[in-house]
């Protein structure tokens, strides 16, 4: 079986057996459909899927893939033109994955996402939609994008002298080995993924003291906490949620700052298996069999020693 977890910034996906046997482990290049087109998207799961079945082979795939909603079908019909010896095929949004790495495939749950983008999934009586994550040019508040690009504009502001000086300033300059107003080009290059990037900046500054760091930290855990209060109400009452992508994991201070602000009765936690895992619970789930703890200890224990290929 395949299990795959395609986020804003990279791929990762592995091969298993059905008692949890990790074969192959990938990490690769990503990019959500909405960044860099369905085509090329979809181009970079079907090359990892090749990659990650030579010589072996499974006709069961899984992939948690952010973004794909918003193709309406496009993306996932693609996958199944361009792998047609995968028989039992699932790709839906990421969220899904996600609440099954901690939860299982079943009951009602919640989790908040925190890394290129951002967004909360919730599933509520087996069906999952998702609440923010419309995309960077008109939502994702609070995720490692919004945060950097604050980050980048209010030491453009510095430099041009219509605000005092901060720190994000000159770790920018270091991240960005010249100024940050020479580096223009650079990030409209880069684009999203890149800009997304230089979101530590935030953390260390912060952690520092600076005064632009602290309000846009603190302005983009408001903003995620707000997802958890619009949660609550899609379902009806208390709800269990877990924490997870590359920001609140990389930066737990952040994750721990947004569980803070979230409404009375939800039960915060961090989680502790990667979204692939939950992938994998699904395919599993596909398949008729269940991923208990034996299955869990072994995925994990092959997913942290298998040498990953990028």
């Amino acid at each position: 079986m395949a299990a795959f977890d395609l986020g804003g910034t990279k791929i990762d996906a592995v091969l298993f057996t059905e008692d949890g046997t990790v074969l192959r482990h990938i990490v690769a290049p990503g990019g959500s459909p909405l960044d860099i087109g369905p085509e090329r998207s979809v181009e970079n799961v079907v090359a990892v899927m090749e990659r990650l079945t030579e010589g072996a082979g499974t006709d069961t795939l899984y992939c948690g893939y952010a973004g794909v909603d918003h193709t309406h079908g496009l993306a996932g019909k693609m996958m199944r033109e361009r792998l047609p010896g995968i028989r039992r095929m699932r790709v839906e949004g990421d969220c899904r994955c996600m609440i099954s790495a901690t939860f299982g495939p079943e009951g009602d749950a919640c989790c908040v996402i925190c890394g290129t983008g951002s967004s909360i999934g919730v599933r509520k009586d087996g069906r999952v939609s998702h609440i923010g994550g419309w995309g960077y040019l008109l939502d994702s508040g609070g995720s490692g994008y919004v945060l950097a690009r604050r980050a980048i504009r209010r030491a453009l502001m510095d430099l041009d002298g219509r605000r005092p000086h901060t720190l994000l300033t000159d770790i920018l300059h270091r991240m960005c080995g010249e100024p940050v107003k020479d580096h223009i080009a650079r990030f409209y290059e880069g684009g999203r993924r890149y800009i997304a990037s230089m979101a530590p900046a935030v953390f260390e500054a912060r952690a520092a003291g600076d005064p632009a760091a602290c309000e846009i930290f603190d302005g983009g855990a408001r903003e995620l906490s707000e997802l958890t209060f619009a949660a609550l109400k899609a379902l009806g009452g208390p709800y269990s949620a877990v924490f997870d992508g590359g920001v609140f994991v990389h930066h737990p201070e952040y994750m721990r700052a947004v569980m803070s602000l979230c409404p009375p009765g939800v039960t915060c936690t961090a989680a502790d298996a990667p979204p692939v895992y939950g992938s994998a619970v699904e395919a599993m789930y596909d398949m008729g069999l269940r991923a208990g703890a034996a299955f869990k200890e072994r995925f994990m224990k092959g997913y942290r020693d298998e040498d990953r290929l990028s």
